[in-house]
């Protein structure tokens, strides 16, 4: 039985590695493997992550129903483990995948959720509310849009992230341009590019 596990834990950091080099269906096919292991075992903890980075993939490879999917899979799966990170995580994901398939208020509804859950994790809160300042920016509401990078920048500087804080004034700069604040825009995006 530990042994099964193992090379499911195996099989689930060869599918990481193809993924990381953007080999996604590589990945898939490893992910896929390393599921049925743990499905076996009723590992559900381990199979939490497996949807989820089995969705991420398929997002990558611009299937979005079929990373919602898996990702609507995962979430029950995460919480009956109590795994409330990866919960939170993967109400983020969905609400990302809804402003992929363009479905504007389920992508709404899901980045509020998981900006609610994501309090207690910083990081991942910050990339929440610049999902939904992009969200807000796509939409042409620059006002919420502008709010949630204003957020989003606000938590990236309380945790000494630069890359978050760049990433932040790099969208509020987008809103800028789009706005028609060149200058504003410039004077964001230089300083986006000090940050890094």
């Amino acid at each position: 039985l530990q042994q099964r596990s193992g090379q499911g834990i195996q099989l689930n950091n060869m599918a990481w590695v193809y993924g990381s080099i953007g080999d996604y269906e590589k990945a898939i096919e490893f992910y896929n493997l390393a599921l049925e292991i743990f499905a076996a075992e009723d590992d559900q903890f381990r199979m939490g992550y497996v949807l989820s980075n089995l969705a991420t993939n398929y997002l990558e490879l611009g299937d979005y129903q079929k990373a919602l999917d898996l990702n609507l899979r995962a979430l029950p799966v995460h919480r009956a483990v109590n795994n409330e990170e990866s919960a939170a995580v993967t109400l983020r994901q969905i609400a990302r995948t809804y402003a992929r398939l363009n479905e504007k208020q389920k992508a709404l509804d899901y980045s509020n959720q998981a900006i609610e859950k994501l309090r207690l994790f910083p990081r991942q809160l910050s990339m929440a509310f610049r999902d939904l300042g992009a969200l807000y920016s796509n939409s042409g509401e620059h006002e919420n849009a502008i709010k949630n990078f204003n957020e989003a920048l606000r938590v990236s500087r309380s945790l000494g992230d630069p890359l978050g804080e760049a990433e932040a004034l790099a969208g509020i700069a987008k809103v800028e341009r789009d706005r028609g604040r060149l200058n504003e825009a410039k004077s964001l995006a230089e300083n986006a590019l000090a940050s890094v």
